[in-house]
C-alpha cells in the first residue's frame, strides 16, 4: 500500500523539480538522457525508496538479514509499480497490461534493489555506514532506470524497443545474482535449507497464466472480440519472456558467505547443436543459473535414508544402505558435493565415508521422486577445502538413488 501511494511522492517531487522549469524530453539523445535519468529515474526510486525509509525507521526489527532488505525494497518495487499500471491502462486501455505487468513491473523492482543491495554490502560486508556509498548505488539504480527509458521516449533511436528489452534481461540476470549473494549471507544460513526453483518457477508462470488470461477479459470488454486476437501474439511474447525471467529468478547455488561479483551477462546462453545431416545444425536456449534442483538431495542433509544401487548385479555397496549425509562441499566450478557416511548395516555402528554427486543431466530422478547420485570412492589423501578438484578427481563406485528409510521394513 506505501509501494501504491508513493506514486504520488513522485507527482509533487515533478511538480517542484523540473515541471515549473519547462524541462522534458525534446529527442535530443543528449537531453532525453539526462531527462531520464534525473527526472524519471532519480525522482521515482526515491519515490519508491520511502515506504522501506519508514520500515529501517519505525519497525527495523523486520529487517533481520539481507534478504528482507531486498524483499522489502521489491514489495515497495511493486506497489508503486501496480499503481502506475493502473494509471497508463486508465489512460491508453487494458492492451497495456500484457508488456507493463513484465517489463516494468520487474524492472521497477531490479532499479531498487540496487539501493538495497548497496544497504546490504555497507552493512554486512563492510560493516560500516558510509553515506557516500548508499549515494553511489542509489545513483546506479536511477541511471539503470533511466536507460531503460531512455530507449523508449527517444525515437530518434530506431528500434528503442528491442534496446529496452535487451536491456531488461541483463538486469534480470543481475537481479538473480543479487539475491543469490543475499541468500548467501542470511544470518540464518543453513544448507539443509534451499530454494526449490521447480516450485517457484511454476508458481510465478502460473500467476502470470491468471494474469494475462484477466488481461484478455479485459481488452474483450473494453474493445471487443477482434482486440483479443490482435493482442495473442504479443500475450505469447510475454510470456516467453516471463518463462525465461522465471526460471532464471529461481535459480540459486547457495554457498554459505560467498559473494559472486555481479556479471553483466544476459539470463540465457545460446548454444550450438549438430543436429545430423538430415537437421543440420539447431540452436538451443540454456538459462543459466543452477539447473538441477538441489532440493530433491537436500530434504536428506543430516537425515538417515537409504542408499540404494541402480545395478544390483554389479553394485559395489552389495545392496540397499543406510546412509547419513553430514557434509556439502563446493569443489571445482562450484559443483556439489555431499559427503556421506554409508554404513554396514542398520546398527549404524561401523561406516565408510563417500563422496556422493547429485546426477544433473539426462535422468536425474527415479520414479520422478528419488534423487540419483554419484558414489564416489573417498580417501584420506583427498583435501575437499581443495576447490580444484572435480569429478574425476575421485574414483567412481557406481550409481545409485537415495529414498527415505522404510520405517514398515524394520
Amino acid at each position: 500500500m506505501l509501494g501504491g501511494l508513493s506514486v504520488f511522492i513522485t507527482f509533487g517531487l515533478a511538480s517542484i523539480t523540473y515541471e515549473p522549469f519547462g524541462i522534458s524530453e525534446n529527442g535530443d539523445p543528449l537531453n532525453d538522457l539526462l531527462f531520464s535519468v534525473f527526472c524519471i529515474g532519480a525522482i521515482e526510486e526515491f519515490s519508491k525508496l520511502v515506504p522501506f525509509l519508514l520500515i529501517l525507521v519505525f519497525n527495523r526489527k523486520l529487517l533481520n538479514e539481507p534478504i528482507d532488505y531486498v524483499a522489502f525494497i521489491s514489495v515497495s518495487a511493486l506497489g508503486f509499480s501496480a499503481a502506475e499500471n493502473v494509471l497508463y491502462m486508465q489512460r491508453i486501455g487494458p492492451g497495456v497490461i500484457d508488456g507493463r505487468s513484465v517489463l516494468s513491473t520487474i524492472g521497477h523492482m531490479f532499479d531498487t534493489s540496487l539501493i538495497a543491495y548497496g544497504i546490504i554490502r555497507m552493512q554486512y560486508y563492510y560493516k560500516k555506514f558510509s553515506l557516500f556509498y548508499v549515494f553511489k548505488y542509489f545513483m546506479l539504480a536511477a541511471t539503470a532506470h533511466g536507460l531503460y527509458d531512455f530507449w523508449l521516449i527517444n525515437h530518434v533511436l530506431p528500434y528503442g524497443m528491442v534496446f529496452t528489452l535487451m536491456f531488461f534481461l541483463y538486469c534480470v540476470s543481475l537481479y538473480a545474482q543479487i539475491l543469490n549473494n543475499a541468500l548467501n549471507n542470511s544470518t540464518f544460513f543453513n544448507y539443509k535449507h534451499v530454494v526449490d526453483s521447480n516450485s517457484v518457477s511454476l508458481r510465478i508462470m502460473l500467476y502470470y497464466t491468471v494474469l494475462f488470461a484477466a488481461s484478455k477479459v479485459f481488452i474483450g470488454f473494453h474493445s471487443g472480440l477482434q482486440a483479443i486476437f490482435s493482442s495473442i501474439g504479443s500475450t505469447l511474447f510475454s510470456f516467453f519472456i516471463v518463462t525465461i525471467c522465471a526460471i532464471r529468478l529461481s535459480r540459486f547455488k547457495l554457498i554459505q558467505n560467498r559473494w559472486n561479483k555481479l556479471r553483466f551477462e544476459l539470463p540465457f546462453t545460446l548454444l550450438a547443436r549438430d543436429g545430423g545431416s538430415e537437421t543440420g545444425w539447431s540452436t538451443l536456449l540454456k538459462i543459466r543459473g543452477e539447473s538441477f534442483n538441489e532440493a530433491y538431495v537436500n530434504s536428506y542433509f543430516e537425515e538417515y535414508f537409504q542408499l540404494s544401487p541402480l545395478n544390483k548385479s554389479t553394485s559395489k555397496i552389495g545392496g540397499t544402505r543406510i546412509a547419513y549425509i553430514y557434509h556439502k562441499v563446493f569443489l571445482r566450478n562450484d559443483s556439489t558435493f555431499y559427503v556421506a557416511r554409508i554404513y554396514e548395516n542398520s546398527k549404524v555402528q561401523h561406516f565408510e565415508s563417500a563422496l556422493l554427486r547429485p546426477k544433473t543431466s539426462g535422468k536425474t530422478l527415479l520414479k520422478e521422486e528419488f534423487p540419483i547420485v554419484a558414489i564416489m570412492k573417498l580417501e584420506e589423501h583427498h583435501n575437499l577445502s581443495d576447490t580444484t578438484l572435480g569429478f574425476n578427481d575421485f574414483e567412481f563406485n557406481e550409481w545409485a538413488f537415495i529414498r527415505p528409510i522404510d520405517t514398515n521394513s524394520k
